[in-house]
């Protein structure tokens, strides 16, 4: 009998208990966040390497999808707000972690009436849903600036600064993805890290490896980025700069537009109806595309993070403060109305160039990153 019961309690010890992180995302909405996500969940596994994480995607722009069983509702924030929270069972309640993964999470313009203290996902999901849950820390990793690109911060208004002091005391940590966010931050008297976004591990977290550069990787935006902010913008020349550009160097290089969206894959065929575009709704299917690449032209900047993740550089076209997360993986960077057909054509020849150099470049990038990652995250370990 003692020597059943005996089996019986090291069975029950061996069991282990699954920890679970609710990460505020997006859910099929974008291969970025996709990749930022998955590049947080390397992050956490290399963290805690033997513990058994079970992972739980609340889609923020539909924060009812916390609750069990809503994960496909959209639009029905007015049906989250009515029922009670604890009338479902929950992703916020029952999490020991809650991550919100890498997104602009510090912006105001005023002149769009566009604030992010008036962000749809803080108040049902913070303020509502974790202030109840005594267990779970709040962890922002790689919060980002969405500014004009050339903005210093001054313009973030007083309520704004209010919202972004609230989230800082709110998170056990924080970590910031481009120094605009840092600067802004500061004016709302606090500080932390500026690190590399941690999509840069996505590709670890898909086992994907570099292969030979067998084309040019572009991606085209009509505003080469997703807002103006306010900026003048001239779409006909930009659109026409990348025509000429495109032209020059499609008889010299195989060339493929990586599409983020559906929108992206039309735009591309507008600059030219046979070119070669792709397309998918599963995020490793475009880091095996990337590491297929030689080089990029791009104006997403998560494609800029998936090149260099593989060892491949680019140069990032862009419109807003969200560029600047370039800086820290080593990437060029230039606005879009300050490029011009030959510099694009000359940037070509200099990345060709570069891109045999550039893997070992991005390995020292990376290991500090991770090092960096490990010494942040300490506090929660």
């Amino acid at each position: 009998m003692e020597d059943a019961a005996t089996e019986r309690l090291c069975v029950h010890k061996s069991i282990t208990v699954a920890m679970r992180i609710a990460l505020i995302t997006t859910v099929k909405h974008n291969p970025g966040d996709d990749f930022v996500r998955d590049g947080i969940k390397y992050l956490l596994k290399k963290l805690w390497p033997e513990r058994t994480i079970q992972f739980e995607n609340i889609h923020k722009h539909a924060p009812i999808t916390a609750r069990y069983g809503f994960e496909r509702v959209r639009k029905c924030d007015r049906l989250d707000r009515l029922l009670p929270v604890r009338i479902t069972r929950d992703r916020i309640l029952e999490a020991d972690l809650v991550i919100q993964c890498g997104a602009p999470v510090y912006w105001c313009h005023e002149q769009v009436k566009a604030h992010c203290c008036d962000n749809e996902w803080y108040e049902p999901l913070i303020t509502r849903r974790l202030a109840r849950n005594r267990k779970a820390h709040l962890l922002n990793i790689a919060g980002g600036s969405c500014q004009s690109y050339h903005s210093e911060g001054s313009e973030v208004c007083e309520r704004c600064l209010h919202y972004i002091q609230r989230l800082f005391d709110a998170a056990r940590v924080t970590t910031l993805r481009d120094d605009l966010a840092q600067v802004i931050l500061r004016r709302a008297n606090a500080t932390a890290p500026v690190l590399p976004c941690p999509s840069l591990f996505a590709v670890d977290e898909y086992h994907i490896e570099s292969a030979s550069g067998e084309f040019v990787v572009l991606n085209f935006m009509e505003l080469a980025g997703h807002y103006s902010f306010g900026q003048t913008i001239d779409t006909e020349k930009w659109k026409h700069v990348f025509m000429r550009f495109y032209s020059a160097i499609r008889h010299q290089v195989d060339v493929v537009f990586a599409c983020h969206s559906l929108a992206e894959v039309e735009l591309a065929r507008s600059i030219d109806r046979d070119a070669k575009t792709f397309y998918s709704t599963h995020p490793a299917d475009y880091i095996k595309l990337y590491a297929r690449a030689q080089y990029g032209i791009v104006n997403r900047l998560h494609a800029a993070y998936a090149l260099a993740s593989l060892g491949k550089p680019s140069l990032v076209i862009g419109n807003d403060s969200r560029a600047r997360m370039a800086d820290s993986i080593v990437s060029e960077r230039v606005h879009v109305n300050d490029v011009t057909v030959d510099a694009l054509v000359d940037r070509c020849v200099k990345l060709a160039n570069s891109a045999p150099h550039f893997g070992d470049i991005i390995r020292r990038t990376k290991r500090k990153a991770l090092a960096d990652y490990m010494d942040s995250l300490a506090v929660v370990a």
